[in-house]
């Protein structure tokens, strides 16, 4: 479908990490060189055994550089998230204490996601937010379209579309799409087709 990497995934209430870290062993074994990341609600308590084959992890805050910083080692990165949105100000405050907290144990790479919610809970502020830090820190951001098209029941490749066009519009270097509802099925390969849509009309 064109995807640049493919991330392994867990709800918050998923305590397997056999399972995790066989999906991690066969996703690495099927993208070969494209990057693996890895997204769990709590990044703090990984391990090395499970972050083995891994180049990113995601979800992760001040609090978790240390732990996290531990067992990914040098060369992979990160993703960081702010731990409270209830501002601007405080979200953006939370991010920049997680990047000097990576910088202080040595992680270098590191993508920021400003964290898109659902239209109805937030969509327009986080949208707000995303152009906020965009402006505010020169990292790299990620646009996570799956909390707004997953939430919406319509079919799915409009919405995308206009999804991947704000993305562009934001500056958003990265953006992360899943296929976990019946009506999302494809949006990976909608994702791709409209990347390249709003990268012609630009």
């Amino acid at each position: 479908a064109g995807v640049d990497g493919v991330v392994v995934g867990c709800g918050t209430t998923c305590g397997r990490v056999d399972l995790i870290s066989r999906a991690v062993s066969q996703v690495r074994d099927l993208v070969g060189d494209l990057p693996v990341g890895l997204d769990v609600s709590r990044p703090g308590e990984l391990t090395r055994d499970l972050v083995d084959g891994v180049d990113l992890v995601m979800n992760v805050t001040a609090r978790d550089a240390d732990r996290v910083a531990g067992v990914l080692g040098s060369g992979r990165g990160v993703v960081v998230i702010p731990e409270d949105i209830s501002s601007l100000d405080t979200a953006l405050g939370s991010v920049r204490l997680a990047l000097e907290r990576l910088r202080e144990v040595g992680v270098g790479k590191v993508v920021v996601d400003p964290l898109v919610k659902p239209p109805g809970v937030g969509l327009a502020e986080s949208l707000v937010r995303f152009h906020h830090f965009r402006r505010s820190l020169s990292y790299p951001h990620l646009f996570s379209t799956a909390n707004v098209y997953e939430m919406v029941d319509a079919d799915s490749h409009g919405v995308v579309a206009l999804l991947m066009a704000l993305a562009l519009e934001l500056g958003a270097s990265v953006v992360l799409a899943t296929e976990e509802s019946d009506k999302a099925t494809w949006a990976v390969e909608e994702h791709a087709i409209a990347r390249l849509m709003a990268y012609s009309s630009a």
